[in-house]
């Protein structure tokens, strides 16, 4: 069941704003999976904006991904919106998408 406490979220225009945002990286996404179907060793990094980095770097606030830092943006606004069972769906939903987001450009195949 849907719980209507967070329709709150979907009706403020900071949250309409997280929502495009998300959609638009969802978007990238999606033509990303498209390229790879159609050539296996497709160049992905533009879709990702990713240059090769330190990961320990990264974790350290260094060589920020804009895609991955308005992704955390996004969500940390819709998350902030919530109250009670929402927030904590939309905080476990934010946690899939960042990891979900760090296993794709951490992929020996992404390279």
């Amino acid at each position: 069941a849907i719980d209507p406490a967070g329709k709150h979220i979907a009706s403020s225009d900071e949250g309409q704003k997280a929502a495009e945002k998300i959609k638009g990286i969802g978007a990238r996404v999606e033509k990303a999976l498209s390229m790879l179907v159609q050539d296996p060793k497709v160049d992905l990094s533009a879709e990702f904006e990713t240059t090769p980095i330190n990961p320990i770097g990264e974790v350290l606030g260094e060589n920020p991904n804009p895609v991955l830092l308005d992704l955390r943006a996004a969500l940390d606004t819709i998350n902030g919106l919530g109250e009670g069972p929402t927030k904590a769906d939309t905080e476990r939903l934010s946690r899939i998408l960042i990891t979900t987001w760090y296993k794709i450009v951490r992929d020996p195949g992404y390279e």
